[in-house]
């Protein structure tokens, strides 16, 4: 890893090195890769000198990620669920016969 003068260059060498050896999976590897070329602050805090204090921390950093992914996953398969849900509209029932029939019998003209 000291082979590399950017600390950008690091990091991306050690997220390729974690996939190799499997230690993330390929849409952690992405994710990673992405907040570095985003320059993401939360990486301005690992240090590239240690390799297994940054592999521990890109992994922290994956995890979290993929965490807030899934939250976000469930987020949008709620609102999926809510947007395709049938209304269900219910008549409302009046029992209109009932209340004339009623009406008639204590009326003392319909007698």
């Amino acid at each position: 890893m000291h082979e590399f003068d950017t600390k950008q260059g690091k990091l991306f060498y050690t997220v390729y090195m974690m996939h190799q050896q499997r230690q993330i999976d390929t849409k952690q590897k992405g994710k990673l890769k992405d907040l570095i070329i985003q320059k993401h602050p939360s990486l301005n805090k690992i240090e590239t000198d240690n390799t297994t204090i940054a592999r521990r921390s890109l992994l922290n950093l994956a995890k979290i990620e993929g965490i807030e992914e899934k939250e976000k996953e469930k987020d949008q398969d709620k609102e999926e669920v809510e947007k395709n849900r049938p209304i269900r509209i219910q008549p409302i029932l009046t029992n209109s016969k009932y209340k004339q029939s009623r009406s008639q019998m204590s009326s003392p003209l319909h007698k």
